[in-house]
């Protein structure tokens, strides 16, 4: 049994539809078994299912042992704080959440045939493709895969265009705080895009430009917008960081997002630190970035204006 088999089990209901039931007793009764997260935390949020006739909304951990649970450090992990469900193919041991309560458990081994397990395993041990429509290809002549691929570029494009011109409505046409919102979400990447985007967001380019030649202040900045600094201070310099902060926030009259930025599965060098860093270190000597690469003639001069504060923090950390 690999765990992306059920994954998949649970995602598409690949189960018997007789009525489930927890490993306390207590009836469940699937209503979406939740969407998959690409990021850190559990593997499926928004689930919703009824609970011993309560209605459960939130997200849910899924293994192919429940003991995986205390071998992947879920029980120290806050993000696995409102899981409400834990879905295991074997159950070799209970649970509980970060907060110390009980996780309601299901045993999916119960509720799949053998005839159903053998014919999903099947399809699962097969090469993979890259293309399901792959041997097919070859009916389709250069004239039409040139003409699509040309399609998507155009519709990725507008796509682009779309986005750009709803933000630049949002800034009142501030085309250097529609740049820092993208630098920011592209700095994020995949795994951290989304909550760069956010803090970036919430974060009035004004504010930015007061504290243009005060790098330890912007740095403050971006990491308490990226919601960084609300745990408990564990030394005296994470205090006076989160005392700073605190100033900025009244200051500026802040507020910040409740998206928390990911460190599992990163690289150094794509540490949400590093990222923030190097676009503090950017942004305290540079508030009129976009009319500067405006005027770059060369696309290697925008890149070159971008490594000169963005290397020298990496090869630091490394």
């Amino acid at each position: 049994m690999q765990e992306s088999l059920l994954h998949y089990i649970w995602r598409f209901q690949k189960f018997s539809k007789r009525p489930l039931c927890s490993l306390e007793g207590k009836e469940i009764k699937l209503i979406h078994s939740g969407n998959p997260n690409p990021r850190g935390g559990p593997d499926f949020v928004a689930a919703q299912l009824y609970f011993d006739g309560l209605l459960w909304n939130g997200p849910v951990e899924v293994h192919l042992l429940a003991s995986d649970w205390y071998r992947h450090g879920h029980h120290l992990d806050p993000q696995y704080d409102n899981v409400i469900l834990h879905v295991v193919w074997q159950h070799d041991t209970d649970v509980t959440c970060p907060l110390g309560g009980k996780l309601p458990t299901l045993q999916l081994a119960d509720f799949v045939s053998p005839e159903t397990l053998l014919k999903h395993q099947e399809v699962f041990n097969k090469a993979p493709k890259f293309l399901a429509c792959e041997s097919a290809i070859h009916h389709f002549s250069i004239f039409q895969w040139e003409h699509y691929l040309d399609r998507l570029f155009v519709e990725r494009m507008e796509k682009r265009i779309e986005e750009i011109q709803q933000l630049l409505s949002t800034f009142k046409n501030d085309w250097e705080a529609v740049l820092f919102v993208l630098l920011f979400k592209t700095f994020g990447l995949n795994s951290n895009g989304f909550a760069f985007f956010e803090a970036a967001r919430h974060t009035p380019f004004h504010c930015v430009r007061k504290l243009q030649g005060r790098l330890t202040e912007m740095e403050t900045l971006f990491m308490g917008q990226a919601n960084m600094l609300t745990t408990t201070a564990v030394d005296g310099y994470h205090k006076e960081v989160q005392q700073r902060y605190t100033y900025l926030k009244n200051k500026f009259k802040l507020s910040n997002t409740n998206h928390r930025v990911q460190f599992a599965q990163l690289r150094l060098s794509n540490f949400p630190t590093i990222r923030l860093g190097q676009l503090a270190a950017l942004y305290s000597e540079k508030t009129n970035l976009f009319q500067e690469l405006l005027h770059h003639n060369h696309l290697d001069q925008s890149f070159r204006t971008l490594k000169m504060y963005t290397e020298p923090l990496l090869e630091k950390a490394l």
